[in-house]
C-alpha cells in the first residue's frame, strides 16, 4: 500500500510543479497585457487604443467595399441575358438564371 501512496504523492508533487509553472507563465502574460493596456506617457508609438481604433476603421472600410462589390455584382447579374433553363430549374450549364432574382 505504501508504494501506491508514494506513487500518488510523487505524481501529486509533479502535478503541483506543473501547475506552479503554468501559473507563473500566465501571470507573466497577464502582466505584459496589463502593461500594454495602461497608457504610459514615456512610451513612444501609438497606444493600444489607437491601434484598435485603426483596426476597427479598416474593418469598417473593408465591409463598405465588400457591400459595394456585392451590389455591383447584383447589378451586373441583373443586366445579363437570361440563360436557357432545363426542366429542373437549372440552366444547361448548371447555373440558374439570375434575372428577376430578389436581392436583399
Amino acid at each position: 500500500m505504501k508504494q501506491g501512496a508514494n506513487a500518488n504523492g510523487d505524481g501529486g508533487e509533479s502535478d503541483l510543479t506543473i501547475i506552479r509553472e503554468q501559473t507563473r507563465e500566465c501571470l507573466e502574460l497577464l502582466r505584459a497585457l496589463v502593461s500594454l493596456l495602461v497608457n504610459k506617457p514615456e512610451r513612444e508609438g501609438p497606444t493600444l487604443e489607437d491601434l484598435i481604433a485603426a483596426l476597427v476603421a479598416q474593418q469598417r472600410d473593408a465591409l463598405v467595399l465588400l457591400r459595394q462589390i456585392a451590389s455591383d455584382q447584383g447589378a451586373i447579374l441583373d443586366r445579363l441575358p437570361a440563360l436557357p433553363t432545363d426542366g429542373a430549374g437549372g440552366s444547361a450549364s448548371g447555373h440558374a438564371a439570375h434575372n428577376g432574382v430578389q436581392r436583399p
